[in-house]
């Protein structure tokens, strides 16, 4: 929010500056006629021979010319306001390309708050199972039970925000604040795939899926 109004500060004294060189161009254009002038009038009084008086008009012209670059402080001057106003617009552009990574933050807050899920309470004794969160991915992402054995199924967030892990079919979510873990049991009695994703919005797009297999039960 500090980019914008240190774009206007800019713009502001380079105008003045622009202003102030023209203003000071003028003036010396002005003074260059004037001296001018008086060599035309010296001339027609007969002060000044035709040869002196081009010769000071020579110089004149010449004086004008050189005046009228801009000179080492002036670009200097000019240097250091562009390069500021530069800086200013990036820096602002800074944070307008800062909003989806801002947005998808605080889409990990905003109506989703940890709560440990909807997962039962883990099992004394279960197989378990590990699922890291990062941003935006989760690792391992395919994961292989066994049909009507239980599993303890961790979720540990190593990610910036909250994350969450969800698999629809089976009715099963954990989720965890930044820097937290949270687990929960599962037992499921029909092999098959299932896929799981963070359901915190745009975070599954983004890339956070993954699949879990559920083998059959080894014939006894």
């Amino acid at each position: 929010m500090m980019a914008m109004p240190l774009v206007l500060v800019v713009l502001a004294v380079l105008v003045v500056a622009v202003v102030g060189m023209s203003t000071r161009d003028d003036a010396d254009r002005r003074s260059v006629s004037d001296a001018q002038r008086v060599l035309d009038r010296r001339l027609a009084g007969g002060e000044l021979g035709p040869d002196e008086h081009d010769r000071r008009v020579a110089v004149l012209t010449e004086t004008r010319g050189r005046d009228s670059r801009p000179g080492t402080g002036v670009i200097v001057v000019a240097g250091v306001l562009v390069v500021g106003l530069l800086v200013a617009v990036f820096a602002w552009g800074g944070v307008g390309t800062s909003w989806p990574d801002q947005g998808w933050q605080m889409a990990g807050h905003m109506g989703w708050s940890s709560g440990g899920g909807t997962a039962a309470a883990p099992v004394p004794g279960a197989v378990e199972a590990e699922i890291v969160a990062t941003d935006l991915r989760f690792d391992p992402t395919t994961v292989t039970i066994t049909a009507g054995v239980p599993v303890n199924l961790t979720l540990i967030n190593e990610g910036r925000v909250f994350h969450d892990l969800t698999i629809s079919a089976l009715d099963f979510m954990l989720d965890a604040e930044s820097g937290e873990q949270t687990s929960g049991s599962l037992t499921v009695d029909e092999p098959g795939t299932y896929e799981f994703e963070c359901s915190v919005p745009g975070h599954a797009a983004a890339g956070m899926r993954g699949t879990l297999t559920v083998e059959p039960a080894a014939a006894s």
